[in-house]
């Protein structure tokens, strides 16, 4: 007998829109929008749902991901 488990993933991704050019050197020159920096950041969560980061460490880039995990019944 097989037995599903559903769950559902919200990834928050959070910058500091203020000071992403001066956190993120790369920022200017990669994304033409806080958007596409967001969706960027989205899609490799995606890709590496495994990988967990350390917030702090995030933060010093100008930005975090909150991964929230809930079973549905």
């Amino acid at each position: 007998m097989k037995k599903t488990f559903k769950y559902q993933l919200e990834i928050e991704v959070v910058i500091d829109e203020e000071n992403i050019n001066k956190k993120y050197p790369n920022y200017k020159i990669n994304y033409n929008s806080i958007e596409d920096f967001a969706d960027s950041r989205f899609n490799e969560e995606c890709e590496e749902v495994e990988t967990e980061f350390l917030s702090d460490s995030l933060e010093k880039w100008g930005y975090r991901i909150v991964k929230k995990r809930k079973r549905i019944k």
